[in-house]
């Protein structure tokens, strides 16, 4: 992830290529959340198909060390600092696909 979102832009920049955006949809969320004071925030979170659109829904626990939560993770909603999620509402939306090279 740090390397799509900041190194990898920092070195097309600096050979004087032209810096791909990520693919970033809006979804809603089901879930609320308290935004974390300070500091952006990438929760990883599934799809769940079943409504009138996708619904993002936490992939489980949140901590760096929760591996099984980043394995079942459909993608990341990006949080601003001092956002907090509500539920209903829509947020950005990166696929997880997109950070494999």
């Amino acid at each position: 992830m740090g390397w799509h979102l900041l190194a990898r832009p920092f070195v097309q920049g600096c050979q004087g290529r032209t810096v791909e955006a990520l693919q970033q949809y809006r979804v809603r969320a089901g879930f609320s959340r308290r935004g974390s004071p300070g500091r952006r925030e990438l929760l990883r979170v599934t799809l769940d198909w079943q409504g009138e659109g996708p619904l993002a829904l936490l992939a489980g626990g949140q901590g760096s060390h929760m591996l099984h939560a980043a394995s079942q993770a459909h993608g990341y909603l990006m949080m601003a600092a001092d956002t907090d999620v509500e539920e209903g509402h829509e947020y950005p939306y990166l696929p997880a696909g997109q950070f494999v090279d």
